[in-house]
């Protein structure tokens, strides 16, 4: 099974699932179309961003949302310390998600060296 890490700033829109890819996106990992691989440094980044004033205020995004999210994530999701990002990491996951990956390959990116995270 494919391993992906995703920006924070990619989880903020799934979690939001404002839009049709991020929807998407969420809906290929929960039926295990893919690993999401996390580390607790991203949880916590996560967690600041989803708690944003303007984030509850512009989206209508409450506690109980997180707190769904935030589960799911835990439940389903691997947490890692620490790891590191193969050359393949970005490959298609799934024959349904080609048009996910056109919308969303340049919004991967790859966590910080300072905390590397894996995908194989």
């Amino acid at each position: 099974m494919i391993k992906a890490v995703f920006d924070t700033n990619v989880l903020v829109r799934i979690a939001l699932g404002r839009t049709s890819a991020a929807r998407l996106l969420r809906a290929v990992w929960e039926n295990g179309g893919f690993a999401l691989v996390i580390s607790e440094e991203i949880l916590g980044e996560l967690a600041l961003v989803m708690h944003y004033p303007r984030i509850a205020e512009r989206y209508n995004f409450t506690e109980t949302d997180w707190r769904n999210f935030e589960t799911a994530l835990r439940g389903t999701a691997s947490i890692e310390s620490r790891a590191y990002i193969s050359s393949n990491a970005l490959k298609l996951i799934h024959p349904m998600t080609s048009s996910w990956l056109a919308l969303w390959k340049a919004r991967l990116t790859i966590w910080s060296a300072m905390t590397p995270i894996y995908a194989t």
